[in-house]
């Protein structure tokens, strides 16, 4: 998720009664009571909203026959029926046409713009200016504040809803909305590395704390080949993939045609689909541009001929669920990626809907739509959540995000991906990999709040009939899979024309849908919910051993990563070939029974049940062959979220064709959800399914707010608990009293009385935590009982006592993908602290308290107010003794205050890794010295303690000035380059460039001589379980000369080199390997190069070290420097030389000249065999016959088109499997360019024949 700010709770306004044709005695009961009830803002009141502002709202219409909804999906789910036409749905589900014009007419009536109707007439979005929405609904709607600075609207007062609008749900009078994106952004890409976002975690603090950074960044290519979806690429032409984002992103088809050129992919089938009023522009600021980026561009690596349809809805709020129903009614996609959510634990409410303070669906209403597009044969994918176990909330309870936990979708969780490159370099993007290690995406501390895979149990809806056999417990478990989501493994994004890195299970959820809408067209089926297949394969050890990549490292801050299914990542991340393989297997040979299972009670309008009633369980029972099964042993068993309740026989009826039993609920049985397993045999057959029922009560919670959507509450100050209580049938509970029992830590309970108000069916009371009752988190669970004096119906919600800990930081000593120490290592703990109130940063005494997994307490460590620049934070540290055995441990903030309320104590939970020991880096091969601007090759040898080669990780070379090691945290950011593994060379292989006036980089700016001498480069990182490799510091000297590629120079592009280096035709301080000069005037001043070819030209070398000098049609003047290292110094034909305080140094010849005059002063020679050749030599007779024919083939070319090559100033071509990357600096004529290369191979063939040009560049003389 962006920036891992606090997400703020979504408040729904809602219509209060509910007319006839739903539910008859909801009208009379409701009829004279139309109001609005919502929660208490919390917020600073900053004034009205603007009369002219448009303000956006939904009007929802319930739907139709919801049991026979969820039998008819699973049929289709099952493949016994074909999915339902867009007229069938409207027929069985949808409101009436009548219903839906009247809710048109009054908004247009009213002064509303009608912007969106749902196809299947299951809701209204409508716009207006603020004063008309406040004359409609009879409030003020004002401007709001909260304590993180996010500004909202919302009502003043209570609004009054029209009766016009009666039975509908409406959605809009505050924008205070909450489902949030799940992606993490590491940084952008820029010179080849990763500069971090200022506020992403640990990097964000006023001063760096740790000691490096190392991460990864990967193409499209990568994953491709890693998931092996590189078979499935082709059959994604008939394939359809909605993605269901808010706002969007403005410039969405640029980035992607951006990121279809840069990664080679075709251009995307994209269409835009706005829900509502279309203002992407407001993604930029609230960070769904990033989101909706990733989403596309995500789903087009996996699926890259797919027709993509992006959904965007018009808030993050109302709108998704627009969208969600867009897409199902129109039957718009095989598959839907959803990567964003809300924890379940704040919900607060039970049954399948509530009258008051409206009438409202609770979460089987949003769950409606993912079964009937189940129903329709679409397969939904949702981002498990990127916060690990507790998924920002102060207890995992409930903690996982819905719509992610629904049984209707497919939950993805995340990974650490470590691929095998097989071509490429991953600084230069242009890599391609495959498969080599993957654990779970583990808590990374280094945000001050856990950030990991989301996982664990669904507190609302139980474990459904695919996950039995599979996952422990009785309610639904998360996630079901998992793909690559660690932002330092992360996936190359193009956002406003930017390159970012970018993680998080939003990365994991678009490539899965991607996967799987390629299996739907390669199998020529749509697959629909595809988790029982998926749970199939798990059970079948052939086939999951070869579809799926088993986790089994990781952690997310309260679960472990184990083989087979676990609650960090699933079943595992996809082989997408074989998992292909795997679900047509199962398809052609299982011998499973299809079982489709609903309830029915006449009366009942949801499968919503009260004690005391009987209902009717019903299941199609079909053969593979589709041929309904009429005889064998079937049975219905009741789980509750206690087990097993009871076991009912089934039998088969004739007339209906439909295995039938009745179920009688009995007093005493456990409310709230019922999950309905039909199981048996005929003959060689078995067979599975399910439904869920509502039992009892149902309650909705309306205070207190949880924490962090509302502040703490403080111990011994009294606080007001109120709910809504009501019966399956929409009439509202008259009881003499509810209680509201509170479960805390190690077994603390206490209770409240909430007694009947003025209002039918609403309970209010007031509770007091008083001390020294222990402060945390505590489950408020509200029950109901019945005539029998038993519980009949009960809600819950977490509510948090006590002081605050907004972030509490555990800096381990490298900043990378798998935070860990080791023994004799130091962790740095920081905490900012707040109570109820908004103070106690200074005056709460904060204690880290570390447990290892068993709960055993390990160690303590006290904080203290840390100075400037960290004003505010606690800080503390703890040095990893030897004696700290290796593992996972919990490091709990524990605060303590002494206030006027009495004293409060608050809790946040952190983890961390101890690793067993480091890796080393013995070896590190690079050049003794190197040129600014060129690019160095560098090998480092890593290996673990045995001295096996350390094959996967993440490792970061950088290259800086020796005297700033100390500040190697900020410039691995900055200079920083990823490496790879090589397995050829056994050696960890990367390119650094280094930094030079001409060369973008953090160093831009600074002078010729500054960045010359003592270099080092330094090589961290970290392995995929944790062993770090601390920096590893290898010596390089940098020569005070700007490295320039070989290099030919003509009239056109010799004025744009010189702007770079120097000015008007004068180059000074560079160094050529070889320079080829055609038709030009050049001087070059202190500089070096190898060899040197003037054709036509006017050369100047002043103070330069030269190896060769050739020179046609041109005059060279040298003077001062040397010329050394050649057979020959200069070769002149037809040329004018003159030479002035020259000096010649190890040649066999200074001069070879033919027609050509010379002019030499103040000469010197050192170790050279003859100053020049006498007469026309062999030697020269060759050399004039080469160069004549270069000349006539330069007058006799014909043009051709060349690709141009890039300036200096442009980003260099990646290296290919060679020392020193290629990159062409100038652009050259088609002609001359053809001509140059004539005459350069002349000069080169001749000079090889006679050894008398030297092509072999020597190291030049140091002064």
């Amino acid at each position: 998720m962006n920036s891992k700010a606090l997400a703020l709770l979504l408040v729904i306004v809602f219509a209060a009664s509910l007319t006839a044709p739903y539910l008859g005695s909801a009208k009379a009961a409701r009829a004279q009571q139309v109001t609005y009830y919502g929660p208490s803002l919390q917020g600073n009141y900053l004034g009205e909203l603007p009369p002219s502002q448009l303000v956006s709202i939904s009007v929802f219409l319930p739907p139709r026959n919801l049991q026979e909804l969820y039998l008819v999906a699973q049929e289709v789910v099952n493949h016994q029926v074909k999915p339902l036409s867009k007229q069938e749905v409207l027929s069985l589900f949808a409101p009436s046409e009548q219903d839906l014009e009247a809710v048109e007419n009054y908004l247009t009536s009213q002064g509303f713009n009608i912007v969106y109707v749902s196809p299947d007439r299951f809701s209204v979005m409508a716009e207006a200016p603020a004063s008309v929405v406040e004359k409609v609904f009879g409030v003020k709607l004002g401007l709001y504040e909260t304590p993180q600075g996010t500004v909202f609207y919302a009502p003043e007062g209570t609004p009054a809803i029209p009766q016009q609008l009666e039975g509908t749900i409406i959605m809009g009078l505050t924008n205070r909305t909450s489902f949030m994106p799940q992606y993490v952004v590491s940084g952008m890409i820029r010179n080849h590395t990763v500069i971090p976002y200022s506020s992403n975690g640990a990097f964000g603090l006023p001063k760096p704390m740790q000691e490096a950074f190392a991460g990864l960044y990967y193409t499209p290519a990568d994953f491709e080949g890693a998931y092996n979806v590189t078979p499935l690429l082709q059959y994604s032409q008939g394939a359809t993939i909605a993605i269901i984002d808010a706002y969007g992103d403005p410039e969405i088809y640029q980035d992607v045609y951006m990121f279809d050129q840069m990664f080679g992919l075709p251009m995307a089938n994209l269409t835009v689909i706005p829900i509502g009023p279309y203002h992407p522009e407001l993604g930029l600021f609230t960070g769904w541009d990033i989101e909706t980026a990733l989403d596309v561009e995500a789903a087009q690596t996996m699926a890259p001929y797919a027709h993509i349809y992006l959904v965007v809805a018009a808030n993050n709020g109302n709108a998704l669920l627009e969208a969600i129903d867009y897409v199902v009614s129109t039957d718009l996609a095989d598959v839907v990626s959803m990567s964003w959510g809300l924890p379940e634990n704040l919900w607060a409410m039970s049954g399948a809907y509530t009258t008051y303070p409206a009438f409202y669906l609770n979460y089987a209403f949003a769950d409606y739509y993912f079964a009937l597009g189940s129903a329709e044969g679409i397969s939904f994918f949702a981002a498990s959540g990127d916060e690990g176990a507790f998924d920002f909330t102060p207890t995992t309870y409930g903690a996982v995000l819905f719509p992610s936990s629904s049984s209707f979708v497919t939950a993805v969780g995340g990974t650490s991906l470590y691929v095998n490159v097989t071509s490429g370099y991953l600084g230069f993007l242009n890599t391609v990999g495959s498969y080599e290690y993957e654990t779970a995406w583990s808590v990374n501390p280094l945000y001050g709040i856990e950030v990991a895979s989301t996982g664990g149990y669904s507190s609302i809806f139980p474990k459904p009939w695919y996950q039995f056999g599979v996952v422990q417990g009785n309610y639904r478990a998360t996630p079901d899979v998992a793909a690559d989501a660690n932002p330092y493994t992360g996936f190359v994004t193009i956002v406003t024309g930017v390159p970012y890195v970018i993680g998080g299970t939003s990365l994991a959820t678009p490539l899965w849908a991607g996967i799987v809408a390629d299996i739907d067209s390669y199998l020529g089926m749509r697959l629909g919910l595809v988790n029982p297949l998926l749970y199939e394969i798990y059970k079948t050890p052939s086939l999951y051993s070869e579809a799926f990549h088993q986790v089994t490292f990781g952690y997310n801050g309260y679960y472990l990563a184990g083989p087979g299914y676990n609650l960090v990542t699933g079943l595992g991340s996809p082989n997408a070939g074989e998992l292909a393989y795997a679900i047509q297997t199962i398809l052609e040979t299982s011998k499973m029974l299809s079982i489709s299972v609903t309830t029915y009670q006449p009366g009942s309008q949801f499968a919503w049940y009260m004690y005391n009633t009987t209902f009717e369980v019903e299941a199609y029972i079909t053969f593979p062959n589709g041929s309904t099964v009429k005889s064998g042993n079937f049975n219905a068993y009741i789980f509750t979220t206690q087990g097993l309740l009871e076991e009912v026989p089934l039998s088969f009826n004739e007339s209906s064709g439909l295995w039938e039993a009745s179920v009688y609920v009995k007093p005493g049985s456990p409310p709230n959800v019922w999950t309905i397993l039909v199981n048996g045999t005929s003959g060689a057959y078995s067979g599975a399914g399910a439904t869920d029922v509502y039992i009892g009560v149902g309650i909705n919670i309306i205070y207190p707010i949880p924490y962090p959507y509302a502040p703490p509450i403080p111990v011994n100050q009294p606080f007001t608990v109120e709910v809504y209580a009501m019966y399956p049938n929409g009439t509202p509970v008259t009881a003499e009293s509810l209680e509201a029992v509170f479960y805390g830590p190690h077994g603390a309970t206490f209770k409240a009385t909430l007694l009947p108000t003025s209002t039918p069916g609403l309970y209010s009371g007031t509770a007091t935590l008083l001390y020294p009752m222990p402060q945390g988190t505590y489950i408020m669970y509200v029950y109901y009982a019945g005539p029998s004096g038993q519980v009949e119906g009960e809600a819950y919600e977490y509510v948090y006592f006590g002081e605050a800990v907004i972030v509490g930081y555990v800096l381990t000593p490298l900043d990378d993908g798998m935070p860990s120490v080791s023994a004799g290592q130091t962790l740095t703990f920081l905490a900012y602290v707040v109570n109820p109130w908004g103070l106690g940063s200074f005056t709460s005494q904060v204690m880290v308290d570390i447990y290892n997994l068993s709960g055993y307490l390990v160690a303590q460590v006290p904080l203290q107010p840390a100075p400037y620049p960290l004003l505010y934070y606690q800080i503390g540290y703890f040095t990893v003794p030897p004696t700290m055995p290796p593992g996972w441990y919990n490091a709990v903030f524990v605060t303590t205050e002494n206030t006027s309320t009495g004293p409060l104590f608050g809790y946040l939970n952190q983890s961390f890794y101890v690793a067993p020991a480091s890796a080393q880096a013995p070896l590190i091969v690079i050049p003794s010295f190197a040129y600014e601007n060129q690019w160095v090759q560098i090998k480092a040898y890593i290996l673990y303690p045995n001295g096996t080669p350390v094959t996967s990780g993440e490792f970061v070379a950088t290259l800086l000035p020796a005297q700033d090691t100390y500040n190697l945290l900020l410039l691995s950011f900055e200079t920083g380059v990823p490496l790879q593994y090589n397995a050829t060379l056994g050696a960890w292989v990367g390119y650094v460039q280094v930094p030079s006036i001409v060369s973008p980089s953090v160093y831009l700016g600074e002078g010729l001589y500054s960045l010359a001498g003592p270099w080092d480069v330094v090589v961290a990182g970290v392995t995929p379980t944790g062993l770090n490799l601390y920096p590893s510091v290898w010596p390089i000297y940098v020569e005070p000369f700007t490295y320039m590629d070989p290099t030919t120079l003509t009239a056109s592009n010799v004025s744009a080199l010189s702007s770079v280096t120097g000015s008007g035709g004068v180059l000074y301080n560079v160094y050529f390997p070889s320079l080829r000069l055609i038709g030009v005037n050049v001087t070059l001043v202190n500089s070096e190069v190898g060899q040197l070819t003037a054709i036509n030209s006017h050369v100047s070398l002043v103070n330069c070290n030269v190896s060769t000098v050739n020179a046609v049609g041109s005059t060279v003047a040298l003077n001062g420097g040397v010329v050394e290292g050649g057979t020959v110094g200069i070769n002149a034909v037809d040329s004018n030389v003159i030479v002035k305080g020259t000096e010649f140094m190890d040649l066999g010849y200074a001069f070879s000249v033919s027609h050509a005059s010379l002019s030499v002063e103040g000469a010197t020679y050192i170790n050279v065999g003859d100053i020049a050749t006498d007469g026309a030599s062999a030697l020269e007779q060759e050399v004039a016959s080469g160069v004549s024919e270069a000349i006539s083939q330069l007058l006799s070319v014909t043009p051709q088109s060349l690709t141009p090559r890039p300036l200096v100033t442009q980003l260099p071509s990646a290296p290919a499997a060679v020392e020193q990357p290629s990159q062409p600096l100038t652009t050259l004529p088609s002609s001359a360019n053809t001509a140059g290369d004539a005459l350069w191979l002349a000069l080169t063939a001749s000079a090889t024949a006679l050894a008398s040009i030297v092509l072999v560049l020597l190291r030049p003389r140091r002064g």
